[in-house]
C-alpha cells in the first residue's frame, strides 16, 4: 500500500494536525491523510451477542473462564480492576489506568454469551450482574459538559477506546433504553476525543488502527446520516488518528524505502525508549494488523487485502512459531522456538485477524485458519486448564516455566511463571477477550439486509436472526472431526448457509439430509440451500490427516512440527509444580465464611522439569513424512475441562531417537537451545540413541513442552 494511494485529495484534509506523537520522526505519514470520503459496508457482520448461544465444550470453557482468575475474581479482588475509577473505584492504579477497560472488553461479551446460553446457574458468582454494574459506572462517570468518558483527559486515547468497545458490546445485550444511553455517551466521547487530537494533546501513535476500529463498529451499530455532525466528526477523528499515527502500510511494503527496516530475525538489544523499536513491539504489531481493514473500510483502498497478506508473509518468514504465534517476547524475536510470545499478542492477533476478515472478506478467508491455530493451541497453551493461572510469555519449546526463565527478550524474571500478573498486568486483563470473541464470531451474516449465514468457525453454538431463521452446530471440533448442522429457514425466505472449509481440509465432505456425499474444496465456503419454511440437516466431515511441517525454526534448520487439523501436537515435559507465593503477586485472597480459611486460588506457580526426564528427541521420519505417526483417540468428546492435560482426547505416538547435538542450558531453570539442523545424521557413534516411541498431545493441553523437533530421515539412516 504505497502511501500515495491513500491520499484521496479531499477538500476536508485535517490541516490543523501539524505534529507527530511522542516526537517520533517515524510516526506520521509523509503526506496529508484525507478525511474519508468513502465509508463502505463490512463484508460480513456479527450476530448480536444475545442471539448467540454456546453449548458443549465451548460453553464449559466459557464457564471456566467466568469462574476463574479473569472473571469475577478480578472485579472483586484484583486492585488494578476493582479499585479503578473507570468503574467507580477510589483510585487509578498502574502505569496507565487502562486495566478495568481491558477487563470489560472481554467480560462484557462473556457475560452476555453465558446469559444467552442460560448458564448463569453454573457460575460461582453473578458475573453478568458485576459486568452490568461496571458498565453503569462507566456511563455515570462521563463528564456531561465535555463528553470526557472515564477518568482520562486527552493524554492517551487507548483506555477510552477500550471502554467504547465494551459499551458497544454491552449494547448488544441491553434494553432499548440502555442502547440509547450508550449511543449518546459514545457520540459525546468521540467529539471530545477529536478536540483532543486537534489541540495536540492526543494522537494515534502505534495503535491507530485499534483506535479507528471502534469508530467503525460504532457507525455500524448506530448508523448516522452521512452529512450529520456526528458522522463527520467520527470521520475527521479517524483521519486525525491516522495522520498522527505510524505509517504501517509503508513499513510493510518492501518495495518502498521506509525509514524503519523490517527485522529479519530477533531484534538485537531492543528498548522501550526507542522510536524504531516501537514498530517491533509485539502488541503494537498485532493491534496494528488492523491497518488494512481500516484503510479498506474507511478509505476504500482496493489494495487493502493484498497489503495485509504481504505483511503476514513477512512475519511468517522471519518470526512465525508452530502454534500460530510470532516470536515476540515483548519485541519481535525471530523463529527460534525457545523464544517467547506474550499472551496479549495471542488474543490481540486473534481479534485483529477475525475483525479484518469481517471487514474485507473474500480472499482473506485463510485468516480464519490462523485464528484457529492461535485459539486452539497458543491460547490454552499459556494458561492452566482451569483458567486460574496464565503466563506472560509462552514458548514452543519450554523445559521450565518459572522464575528466572529468560527467553532472550526484555521481559523480566517472572515472564514464564503461571500466575495472576507475571511480569506486567496487561495480560491478566487482556486474557478475557480470547474465548468470548472467537465464540461471538463463530457464525456471521452476509449482506444488508442479511441474506446468508456464514459459518466462520465450526464451534458448538446456536444462533438465530428474525430474517434468516436459526442455525445450530453440534460438534466436538477441534477435538472431533465432524460437525452436524441444523438449519431452519423462516416461512417467508429461503436460507443460504455458507460453511468455511479450512485450508488444511483437503479431504472434507458434506452430506445434506442423508443424501449424496459431496467432496468439498478446501479454503472455500461451501454453500447449502434451505427452502423457505423448512428444516434441513448437514453433516460436515473434515477428515484431517496427520501432517509433519518441516519448515520451523530459523532459516535452514527445518525443525518439524506435528499437526492434525488445526491442532499442533507437542511432547509434554514432565515437571514438578512449586508454589511460589499465595496470594499471587498483585492479588488478594478471596474472602470466605468466617469458619473457613481464606482461599487463594490466584497464586503464582513455577513448573520445573524433572531431573531425569529425557527431552532432546529427534523424530524418525520417512523422508520427512508422517506415515509412522499414529493417532489414538482416547475419547469421543472433549474432557469436562476441555484442555485438561490429564485427559487429552487425542494423542499421537511417534518414533524418536535422542539427539546428542541438541543441548540445553542445564542450570536451573533449564532453557532448550534451538534444534540442530535437520535431517540429523546418526552415523557417528553416540550421535543418536535407540529408537523409542514418544507420545504427543495437543499443544493446548501442555504447560511445558517440546513442539518443534529436529528429525532423522529414516531412509538415509538405512543406507
Amino acid at each position: 500500500l504505497p502511501s500515495e494511494r491513500l491520499h484521496l485529495q479531499s477538500a476536508d484534509e485535517i490541516a490543523d494536525v501539524r505534529w507527530c506523537p511522542y516526537n517520533n520522526p517515524y510516526s506520521c505519514p509523509s503526506i496529508r491523510v484525507a478525511t474519508p470520503c468513502h465509508f463502505g459496508s463490512p463484508a460480513l457482520r456479527r450476530i448480536p451477542l444475545n442471539k448467540v448461544s454456546p453449548h458443549g465444550w465451548l460453553a464449559r470453557q466459557l464457564v471456566l473462564q467466568a469462574n476463574g482468575m479473569s472473571g469475577w475474581y478480578q472485579i472483586l479482588y484484583y486492585p488494578l480492576v476493582n479499585e479503578s475509577k473507570w468503574i467507580g473505584g477510589p483510585d487509578l492504579k498502574g502505569t496507565a489506568g487502562q486495566w478495568a477497560t481491558y477487563w470489560l472488553q472481554g467480560n462484557v461479551p462473556l457475560a452476555t454469551l453465558l446469559r444467552a446460553a442460560g448458564l448463569e446457574r453454573q457460575l460461582t458468582h453473578d458475573l453478568p450482574a458485576l459486568v452490568e454494574g461496571a458498565i453503569e459506572a462507566v456511563l455515570v462517570g462521563q463528564n456531561e459538559s465535555t463528553g470526557q468518558l472515564g477518568p482520562y483527559s486527552c493524554t492517551w486515547p487507548f483506555p477510552t477506546m477500550s471502554a467504547i468497545r465494551a459499551l458497544l458490546l454491552a449494547a448488544e445485550g441491553g434494553t432499548a433504553t440502555s442502547r440509547v444511553r450508550i449511543d449518546d455517551a459514545i457520540g459525546k466521547a468521540l467529539e471530545y476525543l477529536y478536540k483532543c487530537v486537534l489541540e495536540g494533546s492526543s494522537a494515534g501513535g502505534m495503535r491507530w488502527p485499534s483506535f479507528i476500529e471502534p469508530l467503525v463498529e460504532y457507525l455500524d451499530t448506530f448508523p448516522q446520516p452521512v452529512h450529520s455532525k456526528l458522522f463527520e466528526s467520527a470521520m475527521q477523528l479517524a483521519a486525525a488518528f491516522r495522520q498522527t499515527g505510524v505509517d504501517w502500510p509503508t513499513y510493510y511494503n518492501q518495495s518502498l524505502n521506509f525509514s524503519v527496516p523490517f527485522p529479519r530475525g530477533a531484534v538485537p538489544h531492543p528498548s522501550h525508549s526507542s522510536h524504531t523499536d516501537a514498530f517491533y513491539h509485539g502488541v503494537n504489531m498485532n493491534e496494528g494488523l488492523k491497518f488494512a481493514a481500516v484503510v479498506g473500510r474507511v478509505w476504500g483502498d482496493a489494495n487493502a487485502s493484498a497489503a495485509l497478506q504481504e505483511a503476514l508473509a513477512l512475519l511468517d518468514e522471519y518470526h512465525a512459531h508452530p502454534q500460530g504465534t510470532y516470536g515476540a517476547d515483548e519485541f519481535l524475536a525471530g523463529r527460534e522456538p525457545q523464544r517467547g510470545t506474550e499472551l496479549c499478542d495471542v488474543v490481540e492477533g486473534m481479534y485483529s485477524l477475525s475483525w479484518s476478515y469481517r471487514q474485507l472478506g473474500g480472499e482473506l478467508l485463510s485468516l480464519l485458519d490462523r485464528v484457529e491455530r492461535l485459539a486452539f493451541n497458543a491460547l490454552p497453551g499459556t494458561t492452566t486448564a482451569d483458567l486460574w493461572q496464565h503466563q506472560y510469555d509462552q514458548q514452543s519449546n519450554a523445559l521450565d516455566a518459572g522464575r528466572y526463565v529468560y527467553c532472550g527478550g526484555t521481559n523480566g524474571a517472572m515472564a514464564t511463571v503461571y500466575g495472576l500478573q507475571p511480569n506486567f498486568p496487561c495480560c491478566a486483563v487482556n486474557l478475557p477477550q480470547g474465548w468470548p470473541k472467537i465464540a461471538m464470531g463463530a457464525v456471521l451474516t452476509e449482506g444488508v439486509p442479511a441474506k446468508a449465514f456464514v459459518v466462520a468457525h465450526l464451534l458448538p453454538v446456536n444462533v438465530s436472526t428474525p430474517r434468516l431463521g436459526s442455525l445450530g452446530i453440534h460438534t466436538e471440533y477441534p477435538f472431533g472431526d465432524d460437525a452436524r448442522l441444523t438449519a431452519i429457514a423462516t416461512a417467508a425466505t429461503p436460507l443460504l448457509v455458507r460453511v468455511r472449509v479450512p485450508g488444511w481440509a483437503v479431504g472434507a465432505t458434506a452430506q445434506v439430509d442423508g443424501k449424496r456425499v459431496v467432496a468439498l474444496t478446501n479454503g472455500t465456503l461451501w454453500e447449502w440451500h434451505v427452502a423457505a419454511g423448512t428444516m434441513s440437516h448437514a453433516l460436515i466431515q473434515l477428515n484431517p490427516v496427520i501432517r509433519v511441517e518441516t519448515n520451523w525454526g530459523t532459516a535452514g534448520s527445518r525443525a518439524a512440527a506435528v499437526v492434525r487439523g488445526p491442532l499442533v501436537f507437542a511432547m509434554p515435559v514432565e515437571h514438578e509444580v512449586l508454589l511460589m507465593q499465595s496470594p499471587a503477586e498483585g492479588g488478594k485472597c478471596e474472602r470466605q465464611p468466617a469458619t473457613t480459611p481464606p482461599a487463594c486460588r490466584s497464586s503464582d506457580y513455577s513448573y520445573y522439569m524433572l531431573d531425569n526426564f529425557t527431552w532432546n528427541y529427534a523424530l524418525v521420519l520417512p523422508a520427512g513424512g508422517a506415515s509412522r505417526l499414529k493417532l489414538s483417540r482416547r475419547s469421543l468428546q472433549a474432557a469436562a475441562v476441555p484442555f485438561d492435560p490429564k485427559q487429552p482426547p487425542l494423542a499421537i505416538t511417534a518414533a524418536a531417537r535422542t539427539a546428542a547435538a541438541w543441548t540445553a542450558r542445564h542450570v536451573k531453570p533449564d532453557l532448550a537451545n534451538p534444534p540442530p539442523t535437520s535431517p540429523i545424521s546418526c552415523s557417528k557413534s553416540g550421535a543418536c540413541g535407540d529408537e523409542v516411541l514418544i507420545t504427543l498431545v495437543p499443544f493446548g493441553s501442555t504447560q511445558t513442552r517440546i513442539a518443534a523437533f529436529p528429525w532423522v530421515d529414516e531412509a538415509s539412516e538405512l543406507l
